[in-house]
């Protein structure tokens, strides 16, 4: 063999195992691998009324059950019927746990001697009833609920309006939330107060 020869061999043979160790050393690439971070359950909002401590409206965790709900509203009022409530049931979005309270048994009354009994004459009277009037500025959604025309979503509304804009100045401001015209309010006036 010549010497041209021999050193063209070399030289192929060189880059033959040049190349074979640039193919070890880097290997292919693809695309990455990118993870994904787990997804966040949102929570869900429950509205808890009734026999407990804090009644109102509360996030939780998408696996809770009623118990969870009445802890997260204070826990059991002391007149609660506990056992009116499957309190291992699991909740979902927008449900109500309503809390009974306990009905006091009551003895039984004697009867009545028809003897003893004596009519009076029919006369119309009314009994005057006092009722507390409704603080606007503070009451929750059970105390807004009871007025007439206001249900639950009115309450809702009257309470987001005073959080994001403040406290009433005078009643007929309530008149400024939405869904509340002069009707609703003619309704409710004298039964309302924003001291």
């Amino acid at each position: 063999m010549k010497s041209w020869q021999a050193i063209l061999l070399g030289l192929f043979s060189g880059f033959i195992f040049a190349g074979l160790i640039l193919l070890i050393a880097f290997p292919e690439k693809g695309n990455p691998v990118t993870l994904l971070p787990s997804p966040t359950l949102s929570p869900i909002i429950i509205y808890v009324s009734g026999a407990v401590v804090s009644p109102g409206t509360y996030p939780l965790s998408r696996e809770s059950r009623v118990i969870d709900a009445i802890n997260a509203a204070g826990g059991f009022a002391p007149n609660a019927n506990k056992d009116a409530l499957n309190q291992a049931l699991r909740l979902k979005d927008g449900d109500r746990v309503s809390v009974p309270t306990l009905v006091p048994t009551l003895a039984p009354s004697p009867t009545p001697n028809p003897s003893l009994i004596t009519t009076l004459p029919a006369q119309s009277f009314t009994i005057p009833t006092a009722r507390k009037l409704v603080n606007i500025n503070n009451a929750s959604i059970e105390e807004l609920s009871s007025l007439p025309g206001i249900g639950t979503a009115k309450a809702t509304q009257i309470i987001a309006y005073r959080q994001e804009k403040g406290y009433f100045q005078r009643i007929e401001d309530l008149m400024l939330v939405s869904g509340i015209g002069q009707a609703i309010f003619d309704k409710i006036k004298d039964m309302i107060t924003v001291n």
